[in-house]
């Protein structure tokens, strides 16, 4: 399956500004916003007054017949003719979210295969196991065949703009276990030629301090801040990708499912607009990319297994993770790597303040239930607050998600995940015993 996608950004010095707090009002008002801009009221109605003329658009014009519904003729109005520009203007009432089918079935990952025994290597890719399209009600407005190859052309173009990461280039963008991966912190086990991916960057991420996310932080903002960037940093970075595992897609700070979208919301309008130009759109809770292989918008799952597969989508999320062009929100113009480094900081504080008393207990024992957390997206606050920072206890709550999750978890087997379990207290001073279940292989 081929997939494609936006214009490189051009680096840009930003200036200075007073650092802001994200609150949950803000990020769902920008939520909102975005999805009033995605879906704009629709200018077109089903019946006009009075043979008054109606602009659609970008300005084409439709006559309407005037009459009750019985004198009505939908054959009288001329059909109108979708344009390549249309389908890519951000925010238009006939762009490519409103006027192309969508995929309603299922899509399947394939891992990719490396170079050997004279066999080419295999990127990773996508298959249909369940088909479907959803061809959306157009009012006398037609997509043609020849508009619609213009526009995934433009995509097409627009994604080869972002030149995935390479072993030999700035970046470093590799195959781990049939997948890609990407490490923008400073991790020996991702370097290359003992240079670390986009050293500027990395230098970059390094010097932040709390001030820069916050202008005001308190005592217990200072405990999370040191915490987020020990896992932003044990993950790669905020501009890190890794789309190997079966948890399909993970971004940033260890970032998926639900929590990834939430990040991708709080960003400024600007982000959404260049990703828009690439056939990714977030809606509310949703994900969608337009895939050009089958002519078709993908969603949710589907759509996060298209991005996973392709390295230019990948490389459009690392580079506007780690762009320093300025964008504004809300009044305040910073970069969008920092935009990006304050979502996501604020979403695992929301997180970390979800359960406080965890923060009463030792320090290996909150460690240890922080990586669960956050290594089991299925343990919940809940479940492990009941265990009292026994140990032991905590780690029966994670032997349990493993038993029933272990394959969607991306272990080979449930042991190898039990394994892993024992491992995680084991390195904070714990012996656990864990049991497989009866039926494990």
């Amino acid at each position: 399956m081929h997939l494609y996608a936006i214009q490189r950004l051009a680096k840009q010095q930003s200036s200075s500004t007073t650092p802001v707090k994200f609150s949950a009002a803000s990020t769902y008002a920008n939520q909102q916003k975005l999805r009033h801009i995605l879906y704009p009221a629709q200018t077109i109605s089903e019946h006009s007054s009075q043979g008054k003329q109606q602009q659609s658009g970008t300005g084409a014009v439709i006559q309407r017949i005037p009459g009750n519904s019985s004198e009505y003729h939908e054959d009288y109005r001329p059909t109108r003719l979708i344009t390549k520009a249309e389908l890519l203007t951000f925010g238009g009432n006939q762009n490519w979210l409103h006027s192309l089918p969508r995929f309603t079935g299922k899509l399947s990952k394939n891992k990719g295969k490396k170079a050997k025994g004279g066999k080419a290597r295999v990127e990773p890719s996508v298959s249909i196991s369940k088909g479907g399209i959803e061809t959306p009600t157009l009012d006398h407005l037609v997509v043609t065949e020849q508009a619609r190859d213009d526009f995934e052309q433009q995509i097409d173009t627009n994604r080869a703009a972002f030149v995935p990461p390479t072993a030999s280039g700035e970046f470093l963008l590799y195959r781990n276990k049939g997948g890609y991966a990407f490490r923008s912190a400073s991790n020996q086990a991702f370097e290359s030629g003992g240079k670390r991916p986009n050293e500027a960057f990395v230098t970059w991420l390094e010097s932040r301090t709390i001030t820069d996310v916050i202008d005001k932080p308190t005592a217990a903002d200072k405990k999370i801040w040191k915490k987020f960037r020990k896992v932003a940093a044990g993950e790669g970075g905020t501009a890190a990708v890794n789309a190997w595992d079966k948890q399909t897609l993970t971004l940033g700070a260890g970032f998926t499912g639900a929590r990834l979208i939430r990040v991708l919301n709080a960003m400024p309008i600007e982000y959404h607009r260049q990703l828009f130009a690439v056939g990714i759109a977030v809606t509310g809770s949703d994900l969608l990319i337009y895939d050009t292989g089958i002519h078709a918008i993908t969603r949710g799952k589907n759509a996060f297994r298209v991005a996973a597969v392709t390295s230019q989508i990948l490389a459009a999320f690392i580079q506007l993770a780690q762009s320093s062009q300025t964008a504004t929100q809300d009044g305040e113009s910073k970069e969008l790597r920092l935009w990006m480094l304050m979502a996501q900081f604020e979403e695992f504080k929301k997180r970390t303040e979800k359960c406080p008393k965890i923060h009463t207990w030792g320090k290996q024992e909150q460690s240890a239930a922080e990586k669960l957390m956050h290594w089991l997206g299925a343990v919940s606050c809940k479940a492990i607050e009941k265990t009292e920072g026994d140990p032991q206890k905590m780690a029966d709550v994670g032997a349990r998600v493993i038993r029933k999750h272990w394959q969607s978890a991306g272990f080979a087997s449930e042991q190898a995940g039990l394994d892993r379990l024992k491992n995680l207290f084991s390195k904070r001073g714990f012996t656990v015993t864990v049991q497989a279940s009866s039926n494990a292989e």
